[in-house]
């Protein structure tokens, strides 16, 4: 007899507040800090402090620590998820400090410093990208044909899609991912005469070709031809029985040899 259980699975790499629980860790006087960080585009008109999740790109994969604004020593460091968020577990003693990253193509810096006192939610911090003569930023949306979005997520399936966005011609400028609202920015790209820039989820990627901006940034936005991923349930099939999938549920299945 052959037993078969579908199970759940955990979806990682994203940060999340873990550590020591709630009620222990504030007795001891440690607290999480968590929040977001956003840029806009150069040459464009806005705020990321107040305008993040309209204007603003939320920026995923920036390395992030917190540093004591009272003794000037530094957490471990983190990375954004792909949604522009950091998180800190419950670590944080009671003080002042500031949020501090670094990442290719932004200007590297630390916020204003801000009080833990208990769990603390900074908000969205604006970071500003690096600009220069000979270099411009990329800048847009990428989505599927179907309008949905390129990021698809699925725990139980173990499905976690992302797509990225990059210069096939350039070996400089890293690969940068598309956050979960469908936006990419991609700094420091050379000028030159003409700039090609590819996306790409899964197996399917597209491929655009333009004229340098005649300004600091340029909005490009790619579609995708294809479909998010799905994942048909059993079919019943001459000779099979369907059976039930849903999570946790045991089925006996009988093996038949046959001759060849």
């Amino acid at each position: 007899m052959l037993f078969v259980g579908l199970v759940g699975y955990t979806l990682l790499g994203m940060p999340s507040l873990q550590g020591a629980s709630g009620s222990s860790a504030a007795q001891k006087g440690l607290f999480p800090v968590e929040g977001y960080l956003s840029t806009i585009p150069p040459g464009l008109p806005g705020s990321a402090a107040t305008g993040s999740l309209t204007t603003g790109v939320l920026v995923p994969g920036v390395t992030v620590w917190l540093r004591n604004a009272t003794t000037g020593r530094n957490s471990r460091a983190t990375k954004t998820d792909l949604s522009g968020r950091f998180s800190f577990a419950r670590t944080q003693p009671v003080g002042r400090y500031s949020v501090c990253w670094k990442a290719y193509g932004f200007v590297s810096g630390c916020s204003k410093s801000f009080a833990v006192s208990a769990d603390t939610f900074v908000g969205t911090v604006p970071i500003r990208v690096s600009i220069g003569p000979n270099v411009k930023t990329i800048w847009g949306s990428v989505t599927l044909q179907d309008g949905s979005s390129v990021h698809t997520s699925d725990p139980l399936f173990n499905i976690n899609s992302v797509a990225r966005v990059w210069l096939p011609k350039s070996r400089i400028t890293p690969r940068v991912y598309v956050n979960t609202l469908g936006q990419y920015i991609l700094p420091r790209v050379p000028r030159t005469s003409k700039i090609t820039v590819q996306a790409r989820v899964e197996a399917v990627g597209r491929m655009l070709t333009v004229s340098p901006p005649s300004t600091a940034s340029r909005r490009l936005n790619f579609v995708l031809r294809n479909t998010p991923p799905s994942i048909d349930g059993v079919i019943d099939r001459p000779g099979w029985v369907a059976l039930d999938g849903s999570a946790g549920r045991l089925a006996e299945l009988d093996r038949e040899e046959h001759g060849s």
